[in-house]
């Protein structure tokens, strides 16, 4: 279980910059109200968005980061099989 959780923590280090600007972008938001802006990575050469969207936008992007980190690290608590070993077999099956 130790294994999984250090997988988890070093996969979720983009998870965790996105929640650290979901928060700059929330305190802007709290301090500036409702016209202020944040950076939010775009096409066009304004890279600005409203406080609330960039919030909002990174807070998603960090939870599907940290679910991403957790379902990629549950293949760490698997004992490790080699390709000379058969897989067990279930009872009635050939």
């Amino acid at each position: 279980m130790r294994r999984r959780w250090v997988w988890m923590l070093l996969l979720s280090i983009p998870a965790f910059g996105a929640s650290g600007l979901a928060v700059a972008a929330f305190v802007r938001f709290v301090g500036d109200g409702t016209a202020a802006e944040f950076w939010l990575p775009g096409r066009g050469t304004d890279n600005m968005a409203a406080a609330w969207g960039a919030s909002l936008a990174y807070g998603l992007l960090a939870a599907l980061g940290f679910s991403m980190a957790w379902a990629l690290s549950q293949s760490a608590d698997r004992p490790a099989t080699t390709d000379d070993e058969d897989p067990p077999r279930e009872p009635g099956n050939p």
